[in-house]
This record gives C-alpha cells, structure tokens and sequence, in this order.
C-alpha cells in the first residue's frame, strides 16, 4: 500500500503534474480526477519526499492495526474530503498539493486505533497532533517547514485532515463497532 501511494505521487509530480494538481478553475470546469490527484502532486522533491517519509511513518505505525480494504476506503475518504472542504471553505486556495492533510487524518485515525485498544500514550499524542494543528491554524503558518521545502503550506489542508479524522472517529463510537480496522493480530507485541 504505501509503495503504491509512493508510486502515484511520483507519477503524479513528475509527468504532467499541470494536469493533476488541485487547480479550483479546472475543477469548476469540470475536471473532478483534481479532487483526488491534487493530493498526490506535490510542488517540489523535498516537498514529495518529506510526504512520503511521512507516509512511510504513518503506514508502518498503522499497518498492523488496519486492514488493506480499511487503508484504501480511508484513503479515498480522505482524499475527497479534504478536497470538497478545501472548495467550500477555502475560495482563496486556487492551486494545491500534497498529501499532508491525509497524513494529519490517518495518524489521528491511527491514534484512535490505538486509544480504543488501550494504548495511553496515543491520548497525548493525539492532544499534541490537535494543538500543532490549532496552532498553525490560528496562531502561526508552518513557517519552518515552509523554509524547508521552499513552498507555502495549506494549513487549511491539515486541519481538514483533523477534521474528516475526527468525524470518523465520531461515527465509530457512535456505532458502538470496533475501531476502524480489521482484527488486530499481534497486539501484544505493540503495547507501551
């Protein structure tokens, strides 16, 4: 799984990537694969190898907690989200890319995981990911990570991320299910 997104967003950056990033006149003019494709374009190396390290990270601490369907499904809600947000609530964001705000969503949705099954150290990583991104929302852009990569972040795109994350795991407890995920197999190797 993670060597597919690798994949994509390689492709994606690097072979037309005008025609894949999220562009909201292209959208509007009907190019709907934007939605999805945005967030695997990225605007430069370092901004597509800091996302896939990322995604690396994030797929080897959830790999054992969620099945492949569950990694799929969550990914393509992810994707969609964030881009149907970032429209709605976001006029000013004309072009966009990157897979941040999906990283943001799947380590909270990551993090639930493991607050369901009782990992305490997930809660306060949690509250750390909430306040990071409350904090770059309101307070301060990601100004380091801007002069890292040479781009202006879309902040915006995390907080959404939070956001889908969040009603997820809304709608999970709601249920009563389990956490989104298939059966846990080797939990005992994982715990804190």
């Amino acid at each position: 799984m993670a060597a597919v997104v690798i994949l994509i967003s390689v492709i994606c950056t690097y072979y037309s990537a005008d025609l894949f990033f999220y562009n909201r006149a292209a959208i509007e003019d009907g190019q709907y694969w934007r939605l999805f494709s945005g967030h695997f374009t990225h605007l430069n190396h370092w901004h597509l190898f800091f996302n896939m390290s990322g995604w690396v990270i994030i797929f080897l601490l959830g790999a054992w907690c969620l099945s492949y369907p569950t990694w799929i499904f969550l990914l393509l809600i992810y994707l969609l989200a964030i881009s149907v947000l970032m429209y709605f609530f976001t006029p000013e964001v004309a072009f966009y890319g990157g897979l941040s705000g999906v990283l943001h969503g799947f380590f909270l949705t990551i993090l639930f995981n493991w607050i369901r099954q009782g990992y305490r150290i997930a809660f306060l990583l949690f509250i750390l990911v909430l306040f990071k991104v409350l904090y770059e929302t309101f307070i301060q852009d990601s100004f380091l990570t801007d002069e890292l990569m040479n781009i202006e972040i879309v902040t915006e795109a995390h907080l959404f991320g939070v956001l889908v994350a969040l009603a997820l795991a809304a709608v999970s407890v709601m249920s009563s299910a389990q956490p989104l995920h298939a059966l846990v197999k080797y939990r005992h190797r994982f715990e804190l």
